[in-house]
């Protein structure tokens, strides 16, 4: 899945956009992960980006507008986005 708008393919700017306080960010797989999921399984994310799996915790960037987004739940943890 390709992300138009702010794209993250390292470690270091998953980093950068996690201290921007960015609240949800796009997967591969398109699904959209909360704020907090991303920062509880950290470690998945990190590793998933490293080795470029597409195991559902990989993060490639921001989803952009709200009105764009096909999902309306995270998908780790089924809040509300």
């Amino acid at each position: 899945m390709e992300c138009p708008y702010e794209v993250i393919t390292t470690t270091k700017e998953l980093g950068s956009t996690l201290r921007s306080g960015e609240e949800f960010f796009l997967c591969h797989d398109g699904t959209i992960l909360c704020r907090k999921c991303v920062l509880e399984n950290y470690k998945l994310i990190i590793s998933s980006i490293k080795n470029r799996r597409n195991d559902g915790w990989r993060v490639i960037g921001l989803p952009g507008p709200r009105e764009e987004w096909t999902e309306s739940h995270c998908a780790h943890c089924g809040e509300e986005l």
